[in-house]
């Protein structure tokens, strides 16, 4: 790169297909311009994964039907964080598996994931307020992890609210098990 960026001229109509103020049924991405069949059995697998997984917790929200949504809500809040640690160790790791050729180099191995974007700029932030050995910058990482502060974050909050508004919808609405393709509504 010559360190020019391409600039897009996009509005919100370029992206939405109907009324940007209206609850939308599902969303629907489609990627123009690439179409590697390796890359969509990839993400025809992890689709199959993810609707597994979805299935499962499904299952066991529907047994918790004893919970309110507050309760929830502290429990997904708390959840964002060792999520976002579990994120983060799996990353790590995948990367080292990489640099020894344990696994094939992936694109993940140049473009880090949300959570270690997440931890560098957190640990960024913590250097250029003057703490610099990586043992102090890990414990106020994880002290901050844990804090009110970090579960107050609006990101935090909202995501939070929709997976508890999930938990609820699916123990007391009695729902069937979701179907195929529905985690890509969430």
């Amino acid at each position: 790169m010559d360190g020019r960026y391409k600039k897009y001229d996009l509005n919100v109509q370029d992206i939405v297909s109907k009324n940007i103020n209206a609850w939308q049924d599902r969303f629907i991405f489609s990627i123009k311009g690439y179409n590697s069949q390796s890359l969509i059995d990839e993400i025809r697998t992890n689709r199959d994964k993810i609707d597994n997984y979805i299935k499962d917790i499904f299952a066991k929200w529907q047994k918790e039907k004893n919970k309110d949504f507050d309760y929830w809500y502290k429990e997904e809040k708390k959840a964002e964080a060792r999520t976002l640690i579990e994120l983060y160790q799996k990353n790590l790791e995948r990367l080292l598996k990489m640099s020894y050729g344990l696994i094939p180099f992936g694109p993940d191995a140049v473009f880090p994931g949300f959570a270690n974007k997440a931890f560098y700029a957190i640990k960024d932030r913590l250097k250029r307020k003057g703490i610099s050995e990586e043992k102090d910058i890990n414990k106020k990482l994880s002290e901050f992890l844990y804090s009110e502060t970090f579960e107050d974050a609006p990101y935090i909050k909202i995501a939070s609210m929709l997976y508890a508004a999930m938990t609820r919808r699916a123990a007391h609405k009695g729902r069937k098990n979701p179907q195929e393709g529905d985690f890509l509504m969430m």
